[in-house]
């Protein structure tokens, strides 16, 4: 049987940010894939809006630079793909979580 080598290489952002923020800017990147838990989407159950309030985001808000959670990641690479003139890249929601893409779409 042959394998398969999907995954040639893995960053994890606690370690390098900036690493990843700078993989996640790359014109190579095309699709950003997320598998984390509901909880990580930052998303009220009851409103179905952001909760600008959660630690993370706060903090991803006020140092957009120094991001903390996924989707400080997502937004700070989409900034400066934008500022390179780049395409944004697919950001795929592999969660179970029904209208995942839409959650993930009010992250964002």
């Amino acid at each position: 049987p042959a394998v398969i080598g999907s995954i040639i290489d893995y960053l994890f952002a606690p370690d390098d940010p900036n690493a990843v923020v700078e993989r996640m800017s790359s014109e190579d990147t095309k699709i950003v894939s997320l598998t984390v838990t509901e909880g990580g989407y930052n998303i009220d159950d009851e409103t179905g809006k952001f909760r600008t309030d959660a630690k993370g985001a706060v903090h991803d808000a006020e140092h957009p630079e120094e991001p903390q959670t996924t989707f400080g990641f997502i937004v700070a690479a989409l900034r400066r793909r934008k500022e390179a003139g780049l395409a944004p890249f697919t950001v795929m929601s592999c969660d179970n979580l029904p209208g995942n893409g839409n959650i993930a779409r009010t992250a964002v």
